[in-house]
């Protein structure tokens, strides 16, 4: 089912539109999640919240492992064939249903953990996320590729509102306590699923192709590994309050976070999930990728840094408007933590760009085998019996020399042309920057040490 890669109009106007339906269901998401919070909260209490941070701790670190990187790969993949979705929805399966009863039996080493006794039965109930999600990850990737953005957000709202606004808040008013929280979730994910494989049947096979799986993991390996190190720098605060602190501890330092990651969430993940296929569709014009990667770190800045001042100054007042006079202590943390709203958005750019054009794999994996299979052929022995890499100091002098050449003449060029439009000469560029401009000019290879392709890939 190949096709050729969308016009630049087209691919712009499906980007927008994408943009616009994502962005205005997150808007609407978010607005509903904040009501739902502030009820919530005027009727459970702070460890409640507690129990259940810790035990997303946990189920946010096994979702890492619960697709190895399948369902992006879709999203990615160029060219998309019937016997990758089949195998794709075979592995995510099995995949949920081995990681849900792995955490069903580790449940209790997990609440010793966190030395959070409720954490236990939580825990088991939230592990059957997983065999939900591995009926419906495929199917949400084909949507997402499909850059069918109006339909997700409406799918999206529609079961927070079900599984939030009407079960968990019901069961709140009547006293089920963490429960309400455990319920909600789970109503939640019951109908995203059911949604999904009604609207998406699956692409069913007992025993899938092994070359298809193959070529789905080259990317969904490189991709879990970067996850894995991405998770623990957003988690480790919490591993720590819920270990060390307690439940209640953790309580309020989740409603700071929560209220905190709010904008750059709904920012960072509209931007995310509409870049990521519009960005793999034109991964090999390194033009129109660049332009894009601009212009996203721009629309962060603009957002979020005025966002991050008003919060700061205004964090007492909200706090007690949204949560009530029992979590005047969310204050001060909420307030550290606005302060670093866009360093938690301007990432997201880098992290779309490094996935679309399976920049991840490259960078994780193939080139550390690449580079040890290179030492391990060309080594040689220092009087101390170390071993280095040979360098050749001529290759090297010589790659300088051509590059300070190629600086000092486009510099000229500029210098040349300023004058000529009556401008003051400007500074030059750095060295640097002349280094890496040559290198990537040297043998037709890019940026990343891969090798341009001159021809658009087609896409499904």
């Amino acid at each position: 089912m190949p096709t050729s890669q969308p016009t630049h109009r087209d691919l712009t106007r499906q980007t927008l539109g994408g943009l616009v339906w994502i962005g205005g269901g997150k808007v609407v998401y978010a607005g509903l999640r904040l009501l739902v919070l502030a009820i919530m909260a005027r009727l459970l209490s702070p460890a409640d919240f507690g129990i259940v941070g810790a035990a997303l701790v946990v189920v946010g670190f096994s979702a890492i492992f619960s697709q190895l990187g399948l369902a992006p790969a879709i999203v990615q993949r160029p060219v998309l064939e019937r016997r990758h979705l089949e195998a794709a929805f075979s592995a995510s399966v099995l995949l949920g249903l081995l990681l849900g009863v792995l955490l069903w039996v580790s449940a209790p080493f997990a609440a010793r953990f966190f030395h959070i006794a409720g954490v236990e039965p939580v825990l088991r109930v939230l592990a059957w996320i997983f065999p939900l999600d591995g009926l419906s990850a495929i199917a949400e990737s084909q949507v997402q590729r499909e850059l069918r953005f109006r339909w997700l957000a409406t799918m999206e709202v529609l079961t927070f509102v079900l599984g939030y606004g009407v079960v968990g808040v019901v069961l709140a008013l009547l006293g089920a306590g963490v429960w309400a929280l455990v319920t909600a979730q789970m109503a939640q994910t019951a109908l995203y699923t059911i949604i999904l494989v009604v609207t998406r049947p699956p692409a069913l096979r007992l025993l899938p192709d092994r070359a298809a799986l193959g070529e789905l993991m080259y990317y969904g390996g490189g991709f879990t590994a970067s996850k894995i190190a991405n998770y623990f720098a957003l988690q480790v605060d919490n591993l720590v309050v819920g270990r060390w602190l307690g439940a209640a501890a953790l309580g309020f330092y989740g409603r700071a976070y929560e209220l905190m990651a709010g904008p750059p969430h709904l920012l960072g993940d509209a931007v995310d999930r509409v870049l990521f296929p519009a960005m793999a569709s034109i991964q090999t014009d390194t033009r129109r990728l660049a332009d894009a990667y601009r212009r996203g770190v721009a629309l962060m800045g603009l957002i979020m840094l005025p966002a991050s001042l008003v919060l700061f100054i205004v964090a007492p007042e909200l706090i007690l408007a949204m949560l009530g006079p029992r979590w005047t202590a969310v204050v001060t943390p909420f307030q550290i933590l606005a302060l670093g709203m866009f360093l938690r958005t301007s990432y997201r750019i880098s992290d779309v760009t490094a996935r679309a054009t399976a920049a991840v794999y490259h960078r994780v994996g193939h080139r550390r085998r690449r580079g040890r299979r290179r030492r391990r052929a060309g080594r040689e022995l220092l009087p101390d019996g170390r071993s280095r890499p040979p360098v050749d100091p001529a290759a090297v002098a010589d790659l300088l020399g051509r590059a300070h050449a190629g600086a000092r003449a486009r510099r000229g060029r500029r210098a040349a042309r300023r004058r000529s439009d009556g401008r003051a000469p400007c500074p030059g560029r750095s060295f640097l920057g002349a280094v890496v401009r040559d290198a990537r000019g040297n043998g037709g290879r890019d940026g990343a040490g891969r090798v341009e392709r001159s021809e658009p890939v087609p896409r499904a």
